[in-house]
């Protein structure tokens, strides 16, 4: 008998294998979007935007202007003192590590990231068949930029510059929240915008299925 070729219904499951439930997404964003709001908190709250203590010494008046001289009166912050140790080890920077970790997971291998795993393993089977799925282009572009990101607010930290690490959660939490409640995934649209443009390959953004 003649064997028969690969046709659509023998290549479909490995197209499937290809794509990520968006539901999955949605999961993965929900927990950025909350390490991200307590980044945001610490950085706020903690040593990225805290001002160091002025030191209380002698004063002068300069006689023709008035005008007074206080030592330690300008603006300092507490970053710029601190150790490097002391800026690594800041809540808010562990807790955009650990974003940053799942955001390279994503870009490296999504199918293996843990909160997939867990949500492929555990959850999906409880519900019903998805209705819309991302390529791994996209995912991987998307996690890319929040990598991105992350670790230039991460490097900022390191170096000593004030407030940089709070703007970057808050980037990360916006962004997360988009998706996670709303289903908007702003690095899938940027994604599909630079395709249409030719400015990037492979056309594999949200699929819905019926």
């Amino acid at each position: 008998m003649p064997e028969r070729g690969p046709g659509p219904a023998a290549d479909r499951p490995s197209r499937r294998g290809r794509c990520i439930d968006d539901r999955s997404l949605r999961l993965q964003s929900g927990v950025t979007a909350a390490l991200a709001l307590a980044a945001v908190w610490f950085a706020a709250t903690g040593l990225g935007t805290a001002r160091a203590p002025r030191s209380a010494g002698w004063s002068a008046v300069q006689p023709l202007t008035g005008a007074w001289f206080v030592p330690g009166a300008a603006p300092e912050w507490q970053l710029a003192t601190a150790s490097v140790a002391a800026r690594a080890l800041d809540p808010a920077f562990l807790l955009m590590a650990a974003i940053a970790a799942l955001a390279l997971w994503n870009a490296c291998s999504p199918a293996t990231n843990p909160l997939h795993v867990l949500f492929a393993r555990w959850l999906a089977p409880r519900l019903s068949p998805a209705r819309a799925v991302h390529g791994r282009g996209s995912i991987r572009f998307a996690a890319c930029l929040a990598l991105g990101i992350g670790v230039l607010g991460m490097l900022l930290q390191l170096a000593g510059v004030p407030w940089a690490l709070l703007i970057a959660a808050a980037l990360v939490f916006a962004a997360a929240l988009l998706k996670a409640a709303f289903g908007i995934c702003l690095g899938c649209e940027l994604s599909l915008l630079l395709t249409r443009a030719g400015l990037r390959g492979g056309a594999d953004g949200v699929r819905s299925r019926r």
